[in-house]
This record gives structure tokens, sequence and C-alpha cells, in this order.
């Protein structure tokens, strides 16, 4: 009888590994197809990022938040920002292809064995929303957030990724992009920030109505 069992149980488990393993197949030919399709769609275009503008009635620009005179590259940007921003951001930033599918576990675990909320969005996906979508909390924005970030990693590399992103990204008080953020927040250069202040301007992006030191120094610092 318990030799019966056993092989009854023996059956069972050989059953559920070989589900598991049509199932990881399924999986990896199911990304093999999505990003051989994000190579063959042509490049999205990174060369205009989003800032307000304001047109009158005789479509004449009268007012622009920014311009794109004010990128700066990732070498006039301080080194203590790039590795605080990587850190704070997307730490395996350098080593995912768009999604980071490690992030994506241990958020869900985070998530849900703790009252902590976890986000696992990398700084692609950031990028992509940033340029191209907007912040509606939908399935729809999610799936076109993921496959945008997988047409950027084909096309393009890690530092053009992060140069976008760091010109892109919004720290509050109305302000886009490090080389503004920089000057508002302590009147320097992005090259010119040093540790603390680039810590700072790196935490703010999480959440810049809570974490801005104009708002809340304590907030600021803590994070």
């Amino acid at each position: 009888m318990e030799l019966l069992k056993i092989n009854e149980e023996v059956i069972f488990l050989a059953k559920m590994i070989k589900w598991l393993r049509r199932i990881v197949i399924c999986i990896i030919l199911l990304l093999m197809s999505i990003y051989g399709l994000a190579y063959i769609i042509e490049a999205p275009d990174v060369g205009e990022h989003q800032y307000v503008k304001l047109y009158d009635n005789h479509n004449n620009l009268y007012y622009s938040s920014s311009s794109q005179s004010d990128d700066v590259t990732l070498n006039e940007v301080s080194n203590d920002f790039i590795n605080a921003i990587i850190a704070i951001e997307d730490h395996r930033f350098y080593e995912h292809k768009g999604f980071d599918i490690v992030g994506i576990v241990r958020a869900i675990k985070v998530n849900v064995l703790s009252d902590d909320i976890q986000g696992a969005s990398t700084i692609t996906q950031q990028y992509a929303r940033l340029m191209y979508l907007t912040n509606e909390k939908t399935w729809n924005r999610k799936l076109n957030e993921a496959f945008l970030a997988i047409r950027l990693e084909m096309h393009y590399d890690k530092e053009t990724i992060l140069q976008g992103y760091i010109n892109t990204v919004y720290f509050g008080h109305g302000i886009y992009g490090i080389s503004k953020a920089s000057q508002y927040y302590f009147d320097k250069k992005p090259s010119e920030l040093d540790l603390n202040e680039a810590s700072m301007l790196a935490g703010v992006i999480n959440g810049p109505e809570y974490y801005s030191p104009f708002n809340d120094i304590d907030a600021a610092k803590d994070r």
C-alpha cells in the first residue's frame, strides 16, 4: 500500500515537473518573440523630450517649461548623482533588458509579506512612461510601458537611456531634468554636486511632493 502511494506521488511530481518545463519553455519563446518584434520595429524617437508648451490662439508659442538646451550629457553630471540615481531607482540597471524579473519577484514578496509598498519599475520603464505615456494606472499602460522599455533597450545603449532619463525626470516645483534641478535646489551645475546634494536630488524623484527639502527637510534627509 505504501509502495503504491509512493508511486502515485512520484507520478504526480513527474507530471508537475513536465508542466513546469512546458510553462518555462512557453515563457522563453514568448520573451524571444517580444524581443525579436521590438528589434524589428523601428527605434522609438528619443530626440524630443516632453515639456509643457502653451500656444496662443494664433498658434504661436508663448510659454515653454523647458527646452533641450538644458539637456546635459553624462560627462557633465556628477558621478555621485549617477551612482545615486542608479542605486535608488534601479540598482540592476546595467543587468536587465528593459524590465527586471528579479526586481518584480522581490517587490511582490515585499508587498505580500509586509505593509511596505515597493515598485519594480526600471529606469528604462520610467523613461518610456515619461517620454510616451501618461501616469494612468491601467494594465494597458503598463503593457505599453514594458514593450516600449524593451524597444528602447533593443535600439539604444544604457548610457543613452540613462542620459535621456536624467534630462526628463521630474524633480518637483515644475522642474524637469537634472540641469534645472541642480540649479534650483543648490544653485550649482550638475557636475558640481557633492555626495550629499546628489543623494538628496536622487531621493526627491520618488515623490517630489514628499521628499523635496523645500517641503519637508526631515523627510528629504530620511529619504
